[in-house]
C-alpha cells in the first residue's frame, strides 16, 4: 500500500485513532496533514482529490491495467519482462496514448509511454541486467563521471532505474526517507549526456525527469522543475544556427526560461546543473551537435548562456530577440 502511494502520489484518508488526533485526516503525498474533520464526511473525498498529484490510470486493457498498477518501477520491469509481447501490442499502447491524452496532467504515463517507446526501438527486447548503469557515488559535487562513459542510445533499463526515486535516511529524523540529491545528481548528468548524444533522448529526458514522482519534499518539486530544464536543453540542442543567435522568437524556449525562473527546485539541486550546462557549453562549442550540426556550433553557446543566467539568478533574463 505504501508503495503505490509514494509511486502515484496519493493522497491517504485515516479514520480516527484511540491516540493522537481523534479526526479523520486527509494526508498530502508530501505526508502533511491537509485536512481534518472530527466526523465522517463526503468531503473528505473532496479534499483529497485536491492534493492527488499523480492520478491512477485506469485501463481497460488487463496487462496494461496491471503494468500501470505495479507499486514500483522493478516490479513494473518484471511485469513488463513476463508481459512484453502484450504491453507492446498495437493496442495496448494505443490505449496507453489515449490514456494520456485523457488526463494530461497525470506524470506517470507518459513515463511508462517512454518505456515502451524504448523497448520497442531496441527491437522489443530489454537489456540483459548486467548491463545496468552503475553511477560513480564517491565523485566529487563539483565534478562529473569521465565523459566517454556514455556510448550508444538510451537503455531501457536506464530509464526504468532513473525513474526509481532516490531517497536516504533523514538524520533528523530515522524513521523519515528524503531526497538524495546528490545521488539523484549523477543520473541527471548520465540523462543529460545522453540527450546530447541521443536524438531520441533529446526527446525523452523531459518526460522521465517528469516521471520521478515520490521525492518532492514540501512545496519543492525538483522532477516537475528538472523537466523544464531538459525540455529547454532539447530545445537549444534542436536549434538551427540563425535560432541559436535569436532563440527568443521561438515560444517554448521563452515559457521554458519563464518556468526556470521561478525557481521552485531545491537550491542545491539547481546548483548541480552548472557543471553539467558548463560541459555541454563546451562541448556543443567545439563538436557540434549530434544529428543537428555536424560541426563546431559557437552559436547556441548564446541560449546555453542564457539558460545557466536564468536558472543560477532565479529571476527573468532578456532573451535576444524576445518580443516583449
Amino acid at each position: 500500500m505504501t508503495g503505490l502511494v509514494n509511486r502515484h502520489g496519493l493522497p491517504v484518508i485515516t479514520a480516527p485513532t484511540t491516540g493522537g488526533d481523534p479526526r479523520w485526516q486527509v494526508t498530502g503525498p508530501d505526508g502533511h496533514i491537509r485536512w481534518s474533520t472530527p466526523t465522517f464526511t463526503p468531503a473528505l473525498f473532496t479534499a483529497a482529490g485536491d492534493h492527488m498529484s499523480g492520478p491512477v490510470a485506469r485501463a481497460e486493457s488487463v496487462p496494461l491495467s496491471e503494468w500501470l498498477g505495479q507499486p514500483d518501477w522493478p516490479t513494473a520491469e518484471r511485469y513488463l519482462r513476463d508481459n512484453i509481447a502484450d504491453l507492446l501490442h498495437p493496442q495496448t499502447t494505443q490505449e496507453l496514448r489515449r490514456l494520456g491524452e485523457q488526463d494530461p496532467h497525470n506524470r506517470l504515463i507518459p513515463a511508462y509511454q517512454a518505456i515502451l517507446d524504448l523497448t520497442h526501438a531496441a527491437g522489443g527486447v530489454i537489456d540483459p541486467p548486467e548491463t545496468r548503469y552503475q553511477p560513480t557515488e564517491t565523485i566529487r559535487t563539483s565534478q562529473m563521471e569521465p565523459r566517454d562513459t556514455v556510448q550508444g542510445p538510451m537503455p531501457v533499463t536506464f530509464a526504468l532505474d532513473y525513474l526509481t526515486p532516490r531517497l536516504k535516511t533523514d538524520e533528523h529524523n530515522p524513521t523519515t526517507l528524503i531526497p538524495d540529491r546528490k545521488l539523484r545528481r549523477l543520473w541527471d548528468d548520465r540523462l543529460l549526456r545522453l540527450t546530447y548524444h541521443d536524438t531520441r533522448a533529446r526527446d525523452l529526458a523531459a518526460t522521465l525527469a517528469a516521471g520521478v514522482i515520490g521525492e518532492h519534499q514540501g512545496r519543492v518539486d525538483d522532477g516537475r522543475w528538472n523537466a523544464t530544464m531538459f525540455g529547454a536543453v532539447a530545445t537549444v540542442l534542436r536549434m538551427t544556427v540563425d535560432e541559436a543567435r535569436t532563440p527568443g522568437f521561438i515560444d517554448a524556449w521563452n515559457t521554458a526560461l519563464d518556468d526556470i525562473a521561478c525557481c521552485t527546485a531545491h537550491s542545491e539541486h539547481r546548483m548541480h546543473w552548472v557543471p553539467r550546462l558548463d560541459e555541454l557549453r563546451f562541448t556543443v562549442t567545439n563538436h557540434g551537435i549530434p544529428g543537428n550540426i555536424n560541426e563546431p556550433a559557437p552559436d547556441h553557446a548564446t541560449p546555453l548562456n542564457i539558460l545557466t543566467d536564468t536558472m543560477a539568478d532565479c529571476r527573468p533574463r532578456h532573451t535576444p530577440g524576445r518580443v516583449p
